[in-house]
Order: C-alpha cells, then sequence, then structure tokens
C-alpha cells in the first residue's frame, strides 16, 4: 500500500512539475528542463567538459551538435570563459578567505510561477528539488521573494491578491528547508510584469504606484511592509534587497523612482532608509544586503556608495561573461572590503551571447538557450570560474542561477532554444525524482568542495 502511494505521488509530482517548469522562463534562464534521464554525453553536447578544477583549458573544440551558424559564437565565449578562468584562478588573495557557503536558486519556488505554489505538490516538489541541491554539496538554496507578493494592507489583509496564502506556503515551505539544515537566502528585488514571465497581474500594482503622488515613498512603504513579513515570518539566514537598481527602474517605470535608483548616491541613501525602518524587525543572525549588477557602468560607484550603508555585504550579479563579469566582479569585491564589507552573489550564470552579439542579444531568447545541451561544457567552465572567483576573494556565498542545468538539457539533436526549453521539463523532473545529475551538476559538486 505504501509503494502504490508512493509512486501514485511521484506521478503526481511529475506531471504538475512538467506543467509549471515549462513555463519558468523568468525563473531559470529560458523556462524550465519519452527516456529515462542520463548524463549528457559529452560528444554530444559542445565538446569536451573538463573533469577537475584547473587552470589548463585547451583550445576551443566544438562538438557535432553545435550547429555550424553556432560555432565561432560557441568558440568566442570558450575563449573568454578560458582567459577568464585562468586569470581568476592565478589570482591570489594577501590572506586566504574564509571559504564560501555555495548556495543554488530553488527553481520550483520561485515567485514568479504565482498560483502554480499553491499546487498540493508544489512544496513538496521544492523540498525534494532542495534535497537534491544539498546531495551536490549546497548549504544553502536562493528563493526569489520580492515586491508586491506579500504586500499586506493597512487592516492586515492582502494588498496583492492572495499575498497572505502565499506567506503561508513560503513558510511551510522554510520549516522543510530548516528541517534539512539548510540555510535560507531569500532575493526581494522586483517581480517582472511581463507575460512571459508571470501571469500574477504585476502590472497593476505598478500602474498605481505610478499614479500615486509620491510614488517613491509609496514604495519605500510597500517594500519596508514586505521585508517585514519576510523578515518576522520567514526568518532568513540572507536576505538580499535589491541588486540590480537599473533593472528596477525599468520594470518601475517611473521617472522619480528612476532618479533615486539610477543615481548610487542615492540609490544608497534610499537603503539605509530602508534599513533604519526594517530594524524593529531584525533578529540578531540574519544577514542583508544589497548591490549592483557587474554589468553595470558605474557599478564601482554603487558599491562605493553601498558600503557606507549599515549592509551586512554587498549583494553582485555575475552577467554576462562576454562584458567582462568576472574582472568586474573582482574589482568590486576588492572596493567592497577597502569599505570593510563582504561580498556575495546571488545570482551568476553564463549568458550564451558572445561580445559581437550582445548588443543585438534578445534577452529572453539567450536566457531560453540554457536549455540546449550543445552549450553544457561551457556551463561546466563557468562553473569552475565561479569555483575560482570563491576561493580568490571573500565571498559570503555563491548561487549560480539555472540550477535546472544541474539536472537535464534537452535532448542533444534540439538545437532551437524555445523548443529545448519545453523539452528540457520532463527531462529535468525525472532527473529530480530520480537524483541523475549532468555534467554540469557534477561541476557544480565539485566547486562546493574545492
Amino acid at each position: 500500500m505504501w509503494i502504490r502511494a508512493s509512486v501514485r505521488r511521484r506521478k503526481m509530482l511529475r506531471v504538475a512539475w512538467i506543467a509549471a517548469l515549462i513555463g519558468l522562463v523568468a525563473c531559470s534562464g529560458g523556462g524550465e528542463a519519452g527516456t529515462a534521464p542520463t548524463l549528457v554525453p559529452p560528444s554530444l553536447a559542445g565538446g569536451t567538459p573538463s573533469t577537475a578544477p584547473s587552470t589548463t583549458i585547451g583550445p576551443c573544440v566544438p562538438g557535432p551538435a553545435v550547429p555550424g551558424d553556432a560555432r565561432a559564437e560557441y568558440c568566442a565565449l570558450h575563449d573568454e570563459l578560458a582567459a577568464t578562468a585562468r586569470a581568476v584562478a592565478e589570482r591570489r588573495s594577501p590572506t586566504a578567505p574564509p571559504r564560501a557557503a555555495w548556495c543554488a536558486q530553488l527553481t520550483p519556488a520561485n515567485n514568479h510561477r504565482g498560483t502554480a505554489l499553491f499546487e498540493p505538490s508544489a512544496i513538496d516538489g521544492a523540498v525534494l528539488y532542495a534535497r537534491r541541491l544539498r546531495e551536490l554539496g549546497a548549504t544553502c538554496v536562493t528563493i526569489a521573494v520580492s515586491y508586491p507578493l506579500l504586500l499586506q494592507n493597512a487592516s492586515g489583509g492582502d494588498g496583492f491578491p492572495d499575498a497572505n496564502r502565499y506567506l503561508d506556503q513560503y513558510q511551510r515551505l522554510v520549516t522543510a528547508l530548516r528541517a534539512q539544515g539548510l540555510r535560507i537566502n531569500i532575493e526581494s528585488g522586483f517581480l517582472f510584469p511581463q507575460p512571459e514571465f508571470t501571469t500574477l497581474p504585476i502590472e497593476d500594482t505598478y500602474r498605481a504606484l505610478r499614479a500615486s503622488a509620491d510614488p517613491v515613498a509609496v514604495l519605500r512603504a510597500g517594500r519596508v511592509n514586505v521585508l517585514t513579513r519576510i523578515l518576522r515570518q520567514l526568518r532568513p539566514d540572507y536576505l538580499s534587497i535589491g541588486s540590480e537598481p537599473d533593472v528596477a527602474a525599468s520594470l518601475l517605470g517611473d521617472r522619480r523612482i528612476a532618479a533615486v535608483y539610477l543615481d548610487p548616491q542615492a540609490y544608497a541613501r534610499d537603503v539605509e532608509q530602508l534599513l533604519n525602518e526594517l530594524k524593529p524587525a531584525r533578529n540578531g543572525s540574519v544577514l542583508i544586503g544589497a548591490g549592483v549588477g557587474t554589468w553595470q557602468a558605474n557599478a564601482t560607484e554603487y558599491v562605493n556608495a553601498l558600503v557606507r550603508t549599515q549592509l551586512d555585504y554587498v549583494d553582485l550579479h555575475i552577467y554576462p561573461v562576454a562584458n567582462g563579469a568576472f574582472d568586474a566582479f573582482l574589482a568590486l569585491a576588492d572596493v567592497a572590503s577597502a569599505g570593510g564589507k563582504r561580498v556575495a552573489v546571488s545570482e551568476a550564470w553564463l549568458f550564451k551571447a558572445a561580445r559581437p552579439q550582445l548588443g543585438a542579444a534578445q534577452w529572453d531568447a539567450t536566457l531560453a538557450r540554457n536549455a540546449v545541451a550543445f552549450w553544457q561544457p561551457l556551463d561546466e567552465l563557468f562553473i569552475q570560474t565561479l569555483g575560482a572567483a570563491a576561493r580568490s576573494t571573500d565571498v559570503l556565498f555563491m548561487s549560480p542561477f539555472d540550477s535546472l542545468s544541474f539536472f537535464a538539457y534537452a535532448p542533444a539533436a534540439v538545437t532551437d532554444a524555445r523548443r529545448a526549453t519545453t523539452e528540457r521539463a520532463p527531462l529535468a523532473v525525472d532527473a529530480v525524482l530520480k537524483g541523475t545529475v549532468t555534467p554540469t551538476g557534477e561541476a557544480f559538486r565539485r566547486a562546493t568542495r574545492s
């Protein structure tokens, strides 16, 4: 009887996950993941992956699955990564930095899933996914719980549809994750309102914000509301309260908010005011960070301003490699260290566009490439480089973004990114259920042990 119930439950989980993961464009880089899953054969992927952390990286040899029109871009990215990996590995810290914690995105719990989080299997699925990440060596998980999902009104009711119900679900999830011994990193930025990312009515909230007399004050009050609930009810170990001010300004679409978020000094003052208003909700153990993306031309100005706040750490998002992301990361980490702050990385992944293609790259279409198998060796090399970066500077934690790539890619013959996104989903679900991983997952395992 127990065996039958267990099989039935696994089938229910699988069906629910496939439906959810196909729609996770924003959550894991283009969507997300009939034969049983296997490791991606190197000969069918993009080339020969490495087997251990090393500064010796051979020349680019695209595998047979790499289409002819993608080979130049593939090798350009490979060469960028190889040079970066060598430079990062050769960097020497004056003193041995503390060992970084390794987190990973808990993709099934991402807030862009919206009402799918209320499905009976949603929490069980996320907990099993977290267990697999833990088996790979992760000691914490990153969960996106952004404004305005948990927004409460003045009377304690839902300020955003089903806000209290979402909070209940995340409380259940956090309790289960704690039982596994995992630490929790919550990213609380801003939900993407576009329909390709979510079915949630985010734009209604943003529209009302723009129509208010003082959108900066209204936004800050709303964020204090959401962040207070996270601190008191979810009690994470780490809370990142915003690390892409340029993206936030674009999403919110208000010039008055943009005037704050696009000015490093004004942004730091806004962060400091948030921290002051959050003091009554803080406990002694939670660490709070904020930061900037490595792609921002004036990222150094942001970090210089943020180190003068009460933040516990500066949170950096590492994208894209082709634009010098790792060089920027190391330079920004040095700025933070000089200001007395550690750095953390809540997001990092290989943006699969080489330098010549960056200007014309469509963000969502490029992220969809994460599911395509021939890019796998470059993902492995990216994880290796992340590991070297973690060893070369004082990093609180590292959290790779597209954790689905630890478990599955689309079949090697599928090179169309949109189709690959759909075809990866059932393979990813099966892999998580059965505990199989890709070479990228093995690279993550090595990074957590090094």
